[in-house]
C-alpha cells in the first residue's frame, strides 16, 4: 500500500539525471517500524481483495487504496531477509488471513533505497500497481462482514464509525429511492 500515488509519478521522481526516486517516497510512503517493512502475500484474486481490505482496516476511515504488487523473484533479488509475522488488521476474524503477512527485515537506509528503486520500476509498469476505490472497499467490507471474515465490533473505532456512517447513508439513499418509485 502506498499513501500518495503522486509521489510515484514518473515526472516527479526524476528530479535530476540518474535520480530514481524522491525523498518523499522514502519518508512518507515507505514507513518502517522496528526496521521492517510490512508485506502481504496472496494466492488468487479473492485472497488479494481480502488482504487489501485488511490493510484498509488499519486506516482512520474508508478511502481509496493505492497498492503495488511485488513478485517473489523481485523481492528475493533485493537480498533482504523475510520474517514471518502475523499481520495486524482490526476486525479480521480469520487467522489464516493474518498469517499471509511477512516483513522485509533488517531494513536500513540502503535497503530501503533498494526497495524504493524496485517499487519505482514496478510503478512504471501498468500491471504492477492499481487503485481500489473507496466504494469498492466499502462493498467488500460489507461482503466480508456478511461472510463472517470481518467482525465490526473488533474494528478500531474510527474505521467502524466510517463503515457505519456509510451503511446509514446507503440505507437512507435506498429508502429515498423506494419512496420515489
Amino acid at each position: 500500500m502506498i499513501s500518495n500515488i503522486n509521489h510515484w509519478d514518473i515526472e516527479k521522481m526524476n528530479l535530476y539525471p540518474k535520480c530514481f526516486s524522491t525523498g518523499d517516497i522514502l519518508l512518507s510512503d515507505l514507513k518502517t517500524e522496528k526496521n521492517t517493512l510490512s508485506l502481504w502475500g496472496y494466492d488468487d484474486e479473492n485472497e488479494k481483495n481480502i488482504l487489501l481490505v485488511a490493510m484498509a482496516l488499519n486506516r482512520q476511515h474508508i478511502q481509496k487504496l493505492v497498492y503495488v504488487i511485488m513478485d517473489e523473484d523481485g523481492i528475493k533479488k533485493l537480498g533482504i531477509p523475510l520474517e514471518n509475522e502475523v499481520g495486524n488488521a482490526d476486525g479480521i476474524t480469520k487467522e489464516e488471513i493474518l498469517k499471509k503477512h511477512v516483513n522485509l527485515a533488517k531494513i536500513d537506509f540502503w535497503r530501503l533505497g533498494y526497495v524504493a528503486e524496485y517499487l519505482c520500476e514496478l510503478v512504471k509498469q501498468d500491471n504492477h500497481h492499481a487503485i481500489m476505490s473507496d466504494k469498492t472497499l466499502f462493498s467488500l467490507i460489507k461482503q466480508y462482514v456478511n461472510d463472517g471474515i470481518i467482525d465490526v465490533s473488533l474494528m478500531n473505532n474510527s474505521i467502524r464509525e466510517s463503515f457505519q456512517k456509510r451503511l446509514a447513508e446507503e440505507a437512507m439513499k435506498a429508502e429515498k429511492n423506494k419512496k420515489n418509485i
